[in-house]
């Protein structure tokens, strides 16, 4: 299975039960695949370091994307299943005025998709700093898409566990050809 450019259908075709399922069922099953993930617990992430978050609970997985104990940081494009994706993190830093924030979408432990960078001025401590990330992006069988965070404050710092929203993250379909 695999993203289909649209049928041009026509008049006087048969139209078989292969036909349908490669052209109506099969592309519709992207559009209800996905996952959305989280920890409930919090993460420490270290100063100075490119950190992958890790997520041990699942909200759903109705495909298989995720493991919550092998490669517990990835979100793994089942086979097929390659199209464009809506993906979405969340997530809360333990309170801390020093340094920068920032966070990123990879994608097979390389590719940028996405970058956000959140930076402080010193002096008073904020209660919390939630930051959240998100993106539309083409993704093939077997890509695999992690959500890290860097932070330079000088200490290590707390990634807080606040149900529902930290830290989370969630993959859905949204069909058509990935490039």
């Amino acid at each position: 299975m695999a993203w289909l450019l649209p049928r041009t259908w026509v008049v006087d075709e048969v139209v078989t039960a292969s036909l349908l399922n490669s052209h109506l069922r099969d592309q519709l099953l992207i559009l209800g695949a996905g996952a959305h993930v989280y920890h409930n617990a919090a993460q420490d992430i270290p100063s100075g370091v490119w950190t992958s978050l890790a997520f041990n609970s699942e909200r759903y997985d109705n495909q298989g994307f995720h493991s919550n104990v092998t490669n517990n940081s990835r979100v793994t494009v089942p086979t097929g299943y390659t199209g464009r994706y809506d993906m979405w993190a969340g997530w809360q830093w333990a309170a801390n005025s020093n340094g920068s924030r920032q966070a990123r979408f990879i994608i097979n432990g390389a590719v940028i998709f996405a970058q956000e960078l959140y930076a402080f001025s010193g002096g008073g401590s904020p209660s919390v700093s939630d930051g959240t990330l998100s993106g539309n992006f083409p993704l093939y069988d077997g890509d695999f898409v992690e959500i890290q965070v860097y932070q330079s404050s000088g200490v290590a710092l707390a990634i807080n566990n606040v149900a529902p929203s930290s830290p989370e993250f969630s993959i859905q379909g949204r069909g058509g050809l990935p490039a």
